[in-house]
């Protein structure tokens, strides 16, 4: 069966988008060991999460003190 243009991939559709990065191997196989991921997919995915909570809370502890009327 030939893929049209119209259709899409399947992993594609269940992970977002395919990319090639450069990683340190060693740190990639350390985060992984220290965190029980299962893949390397896993770790980065679990990075990007963590980042993007630490932003967060940030965003959301200057907003909380930006509203204080102490401040």
């Amino acid at each position: 069966m030939a893929v049209g243009l119209t259709r899409r991939p399947q992993c594609h559709i269940q992970y977002g988008m395919k990319m090639t990065m450069h990683i340190d191997e060693e740190l990639l196989d350390r985060v992984i060991k220290a965190n029980g991921f299962e893949s390397k997919t896993d770790a980065v995915k679990g990075a990007l999460r963590e980042m993007d909570r630490r932003f967060r809370w940030k965003e959301f502890i200057k907003q909380g003190s930006s509203s204080n009327p102490a401040n």
